[in-house]
């Protein structure tokens, strides 16, 4: 493909189909490899070639005097807007190639090596997981659907294959934390997607492996800095710069801060990407020139540097959160939810601790003060992780003193609410009995609430894989019998997996 000159976009089939219409649409996409059976949105005009599995007949052409222009765009990567509709990146060869030299170097990766690939295609950072092991002649392990979500498939496919390098989010890596027993010594493991908390760093960093804590917005290629954790860290900071980047921090009129002062992050060097595809008002408005260090990108992104030249992240300038290792555009979801016919104003918030915890909480104003199928309505044009664990209806949203959204006293009013849903040792019913009250029990624990039934589907109700992982680990160890996440797909409400678990027994 690249050979041909082409450019290549990730597309993940399971986001909704209005959404993959949109970015094939404004990508121009002109071909859409896929696999047999897995067809384009309704009304994408776009060639379908079908991925087969074909046996090669004799000698590979020769290519050792072709190869893209280094500068030319390597990938077209699509993340969360603010205006309600993604926006795609123009990623270069030369800051591809940069980034997946340098953690080669860093890694020590050799043909010897087996890299996992866990990651969706559709995130950037699957990038490194393909193209690492393929430049230094390793080999490439494909995790199954089911490892890329339950930790302890992931860690049995880790110890099978050999696995020596993973790379995953701090929420899945907490779920693999939980049931590692040993089965990451010796390994190397890269961590990097959103805040890496200090006690599931030292839990890491202690399990016999090497840790690397990662950092990078998808505008400056995949990963940016990148630095080891100790075993005994009581703060996480995200390294210094890879090879061929360079990091300042400015204030808002642009100029350079010195170390230890808090300001916007910026991000020079190779892996600064070409810009926003079709977007000029928006890439002039991220990316600069500076005199030193040249064409650069503002993350929005609050840091400073410390003298030993890491960096130290203290949040954001806006309103743009990482998600389970999704970076989502909080107005994207506004936007979305705004969209729908009985809502006249809408403010979404972040609540829990981070990791799997973590949830997003959607308070709208509805006329009537009712709007049915809302979360139906943001589950059909946004990707899971952006659909709210909760919409709550409001006659009127609070404002501040100059007449905004208040978004503090939103977030208090959400985190009041989860905080009294939250299942206690009063709040369980001890009249429950059996197999399906403890399960109920369970669902109300993972979840965080008590105002469900045995009738509750856990995912219907703010649950997704990552919980589920959690849920089904905490099934076995109070009910003592062997359970899959599977199983919870296939039987989602306590009643339905009681059933389940009396028919195996």
């Amino acid at each position: 493909m690249w050979l041909a000159g082409a450019v290549y976009l990730p597309v993940d089939p399971e986001h909704p189909a209005q959404r993959l219409a949109y970015v094939l649409e404004d990508s121009g996409a002109r071909a859409v490899l896929t696999a047999p059976g897995v067809g384009l949105p309704e009304g994408v005009q776009a060639r379908v070639l079908p991925l087969q599995r074909v046996g090669q007949d004799g000698p590979l052409p020769d290519t050792s005097a072709s190869g893209p222009d280094p500068d030319s765009c390597a990938y077209l990567i699509y993340t969360s807007g603010s205006t309600g509709k993604p926006k795609g990146t123009l990623i270069s060869h030369r800051g591809l190639g940069n980034v997946v030299q340098h953690f080669a170097e860093e890694l020590k990766v050799t043909a010897e090596d087996s890299v996992l690939w866990l990651t969706t295609f559709a995130f950037d950072i699957s990038a490194l997981e393909l193209f690492l092991p393929l430049v230094c002649g390793g080999r490439l392990v494909v995790a199954s659907d089911e490892a890329r979500t339950d930790g302890r498939a992931l860690l049995g496919e880790v110890v099978a294959h050999d696995v020596g390098i993973v790379q995953a989010t701090p929420t899945t890596w907490r779920v693999v934390a939980d049931a590692a027993d040993g089965r990451l010594t010796g390994r190397r493991l890269v961590c990097g997607g959103e805040p890496l908390p200090p006690a599931l760093a030292r839990t890491l960093a202690a399990s016999g492996g090497s840790l690397l804590n990662v950092y990078g917005p998808s505008e400056t290629t995949i990963w940016s800095t990148s630095g080891p954790v100790p075993a005994d860290v009581d703060r996480v900071d995200v390294g210094r710069p890879i090879a061929g980047t360079q990091v300042f921090i400015v204030d808002p009129d642009g100029r350079e801060l010195p170390v230890g002062v808090q300001g916007e992050l910026c991000i020079a060097g190779a892996g600064v990407a070409l810009g926003y595809h079709d977007r000029p008002e928006l890439t002039a408005e991220r990316f600069a020139d500076h005199p030193v260090y040249g064409r650069h990108y503002r993350t929005g992104d609050l840091a400073r540097l410390r003298p030993d030249g890491t960096v130290e992240l203290l949040g954001r300038t806006d309103r743009q959160i990482k998600l389970r290792g999704h970076r989502i555009e909080l107005g994207e979801v506004e936007a979305v939810l705004l969209g729908h016919p009985g809502v006249r104003d809408v403010a979404v918030v972040v609540v829990g601790r981070g990791g799997a915890d973590a949830a997003l909480v959607a308070f709208v104003e509805s006329p009537d003060g009712l709007a049915a199928g809302l979360t139906a309505h943001a589950r059909s044009l946004l990707p899971s992780a952006a659909v709210p664990q909760e919409i709550v209806v409001l006659e009127s949203l609070p404002t501040t003193a100059n007449e905004k959204r208040d978004h503090l006293a939103l977030t208090r009013l959400a985190e009041q609410r989860r905080a009294e849903r939250s299942p206690t040792a009063e709040a369980v019913p001890e009249a429950q009995s059996g197999a399906a009250g403890q399960l109920l029990a369970l669902w109300q624990t993972t979840l965080g609430r008590t105002d469900i039934g045995p009738d509750a589907n856990f995912f219907d109700n703010g649950g997704h894989s990552l919980l589920g992982a959690q849920l089904v680990q905490r099934i076995e160890k109070t009910l003592g019998v062997p359970v899959r996440l599977t199983d919870l797909f296939a039987h989602p409400t306590p009643l339905a997996m009681a059933e389940r678990l009396e028919a195996g027994a």
